[in-house]
């Protein structure tokens, strides 16, 4: 399949890196605390430091999309999805996302993240429609008691931006299947 002429400028960003966003908080104990009883964790070390496995939750954003904390950047990460979405592929999914850690982080750390655009892959058509494959990479770092800021972590962030599969209409009027309730969206 070809190129299309647009993606020249959609693929001009691949190595593109996005200014800092920053954590809402510092690492704090009653986020731990909270985030340990709802993943059914007890172990006694998380006392005094965060699992590793939280790295990511200090830096979202919360229900607002954007929302970031003063001093984010106001570049869009997701600058090359907007550029693709344009020319008509208005569907996103998540693929993977796959985090290494360098540390356990400790109460009174102050978090930042700074995206890449890794990679975007051919055209490529699935079950799911005809897109891109789009991979970001997020690294983390910590800000402490005036020391060097320090890489915690990082993310590999893989989507896939698509136009929908067009599904006939006699395939879906011939499923014995009855229509499923619709599901309660959450906030």
């Amino acid at each position: 399949m070809a190129e299309h002429d647009w993606m020249k400028a959609v693929r001009a960003l691949v190595g593109k890196e996005y200014g800092r966003v920053y954590a809402w908080d510092a690492v704090n104990a009653p986020m731990i605390r909270h985030w340990c009883e709802i993943m059914g964790i007890e172990n006694p070390r998380y006392a005094k430091l965060a699992p590793a496995t939280m790295l990511q939750v200090w830096c979202l954003e919360g229900l607002t999309q954007n929302n970031y904390p003063p001093g984010s950047t106001t570049e869009n990460p997701y600058e090359a999805l907007t550029l693709i979405e344009a020319q008509g592929y208005p569907s996103v999914v998540a693929v993977n996302s796959d985090l290494e850690f360098e540390r356990e982080l400790h109460p009174g750390e102050r978090l930042y993240y700074v995206t890449r655009l890794d990679s975007i892959g051919e055209e490529k058509t699935t079950a799911l429609g005809t897109g891109f494959f789009v991979t970001l990479l997020l690294s983390y770092f910590s800000q402490r008691d005036g020391s060097p800021d320090e890489k915690v972590g990082q993310q590999l962030f893989r989507v896939f931006k698509f136009r929908p599969a067009q599904t006939s209409q006699a395939a879906k009027s011939a499923s014995s299947e009855p229509a499923a309730a619709p599901k309660i969206r959450r906030p």
